[in-house]
């Protein structure tokens, strides 16, 4: 079959309206075929066949003009079917491989009863051919790419509910206290590790298996935190190392102002994001008077009561994202971090190139992590990622009714039960906070003016764990989109073959033991003296589990020597053991000299 067949003439290339008026010119104004065909700029024979088609009680409108596609198996209205539905299904991240278009062709045109080759009923899927050429007809809206893998959290957070309160809350801050591009600030982690991902190489073709080196099989990771403002400006990163001391010499060759710390593990932490927040003060001199408003997700390191207090003693708003809304929300994540991590890979590649048999080190990377940073952090990279996220110019609507799409897979309807657990929480927060200003916060509540708690208590938000409500926006969408060719008898109905995914009611979650963030204004006092005591709670949950073990084991070394006859000495009844404990203890002492032996606590 000829796929790359190129059109030589213009022939048979007149619209069926043309063809009319030329045809109604020859009826109405009695002008012979030629000069008809002439005036309109069609061929004679042409025209003398069109008006032979169109007399006597032939319907004008179903004449056919031009050259058929006898071997096309669906017509131009059912590959538009086709095609809206592949549309739709790659917007809510449930795309189709060619594989499976194929086996959806043959799926429609046996369903609707379509003469198709033989090779398709043989192989029960359509074939190359047909692919390449729909692909072809379609090139202009349909492409083969490389998804890029989304989690399922991403993908049911970022609705149109979350946007709009997190947009909501952004903009009373706005108009609060007047903050400039030049206020605004973004801070995020990233990591760098020491194995690098290999880069294309020019190879022998037809070779199973091209190899490139790389430093280990298992590289260790190095954090590395920034911040950056709406006007393209930056704060020296810090970088968190993989040691359990740190010391000077490790960020000896990074970026210039750059600072260093260490966790065993290599990841942020609460006291090393509180060292970065004062090396971010210090630089971008926040004080009460001049605030700034620096927007951070709800990492735990980041949901802080040190933290938040330093930001509120020092004029810096904090406001968190929605959770798993960083990828669409987070100015870093849109423009800086993606060249950031390709740089440091083509950075490292020259470096083992240059010290052949050495292996790359931690530190290593400050060097390279210079000369990335410095090339991604342009200011146009920086403002752009301000720009398309909608926070620097303010953009409310800045995202699309089909960026939402995904999230229409798994939504469900706000169950009643839901909000009052909502509004529940909200009302614990307040009365927590209204306690803890009585009792600890009665100095310090007048550095910074808050906002009133009615605002928040207005809004129950239910966090991305539970449902969130019905999208009319996002439920048009996918109906213009399915509904797009008009439904007959020649309809191929794909939707009804193969439905959209969509998922089951949800399941009561177990907890976890880490508490649901939700996009909040951290440095406001509800939410600062809801973590305060949050703060206490764990740390007398600490504490409890700590005297339970202490008396534990000096319940085991008691009955260790009860059960060895040994001589028991007897506890002090004061001390911090319950009573019930303390009377047993007594009454086992006074049944040791029992021939028996002692009993058994348990």
């Amino acid at each position: 079959m000829v796929r790359n067949y190129k059109r030589k003439t213009e022939r048979g290339s007149a619209t069926p309206q043309l063809m009319q008026e030329a045809a109604d010119f020859v009826r109405n104004k009695n002008k012979s075929v030629r000069e008809s065909a002439q005036l309109f700029g069609v061929h004679y024979s042409t025209l003398q066949r069109f008006i032979h088609k169109t007399s006597g009680n032939t319907a004008k409108n179903n004449t056919h003009v031009g050259y058929a596609k006898p071997r096309q198996v669906f017509t131009c209205e059912q590959e538009e079917e086709l095609v809206s539905y592949l549309k739709t299904a790659a917007a809510i991240y449930f795309g189709l491989s060619p594989r499976e278009v194929k086996e959806l062709a043959f799926k429609c045109a046996n369903e609707a009863k379509i003469e198709m080759p033989d090779n398709w009923r043989n192989d029960k899927y359509a074939g190359k051919d047909w692919f390449s050429g729909f692909m072809k007809r379609h090139g202009q809206e349909l492409s083969i790419r490389q998804p890029e893998a989304t989690s399922l959290s991403r993908a049911t957070s970022f609705n149109k509910h979350n946007v709009e309160l997190f947009f909501s809350k952004l903009s009373s801050l706005m108009d609060k206290y007047k903050f400039e591009p030049q206020d605004i600030w973004n801070a995020d982690e990233s990591g760098v590790t020491t194995v690098q991902k290999p880069r294309a190489v020019v190879a022998v073709k037809g070779t199973k298996q091209v190899s490139s080196l790389t430093s280990a099989e298992r590289g260790q990771l190095v954090t590395f935190c920034v911040a950056v403002s709406a006007i393209g400006g930056s704060v020296p990163p810090m970088l968190i190392f993989p040691r359990k001391n740190y010391h000077d010499h490790f960020i000896r060759d990074g970026p210039e102002g750059s600072i260093g710390a260490c966790h065993p593990s290599g990841w942020m932490t609460q006291d090393n994001f509180l060292l970065f927040m004062k090396h971010f003060i210090k630089h971008t001199k926040a004080t009460v008077e001049k605030p700034i408003l620096l927007l951070l997700d709800n990492h735990q390191s980041h949901v802080n009561y040190d933290v938040i207090t330093l930001c509120k003693e020092n004029g810096v708003v904090l406001l968190s994202f929605p959770p798993h809304c960083s990828h669409k929300l987070q100015p870093l994540d849109r423009s800086v971090y993606g060249p950031f991590k390709r740089y440091p890979s083509s950075a490292q590649n020259d470096w083992l190139r240059s010290n052949p048999g050495k292996r790359m080190t931690i530190y290593d990377i400050p060097s390279q992590v210079k000369k990335a940073f410095l090339r991604a952090s342009t200011p146009i990279n920086i403002t752009s990622g301000f720009k398309v996220s909608g926070i620097s110019p303010l953009n409310t609507n800045i995202f699309d009714d089909w960026e939402f799409a995904p999230s229409s897979v798994t939504d469900r309807p706000v169950r009643q039960q839901c909000e009052q657990d909502a509004a529940k929480a909200m009302q614990d927060v307040l009365e927590i906070s209204k306690s803890v200003d009585e009792h600890w916060f009665s100095s310090t509540s007048a550095s910074m003016e808050p906002h009133p708690s009615s605002s928040t208590a207005s809004e129950p938000l239910p966090s991305t764990s539970t449902a969130v409500g019905p999208q009319p926006a996002v439920a048009s969408f996918i109906t213009d989109q399915v509904e797009t060719a008009n439904v007959g008898e020649s309809s191929l109905c794909p939707e009804k073959i193969m439905p959209h995914p969509k998922a089951t009611p949800r399941k009561k979650k177990c907890n976890t033991g880490r508490k649901a963030r939700k996009k909040a204004i951290l440095t406001d006092t509800p939410e600062r003296n809801a973590l305060f005591a949050e703060a206490i709670k764990k740390k007398n949950k600490k504490n409890d589990v700590k005297e339970k073990k202490a008396t534990k084991k000096r319940k085991q070394e008691f009955l260790h020597k009860v059960r060895s006859k040994k001589p028991v000495e007897k506890y002090d009844i004061s001390s911090s053991d319950d009573e019930d404990w303390a009377r047993r203890e007594r009454w086992v002492v006074e049944m040791c000299g029992n021939k028996n032996g002692a009993p058994s606590l348990r």
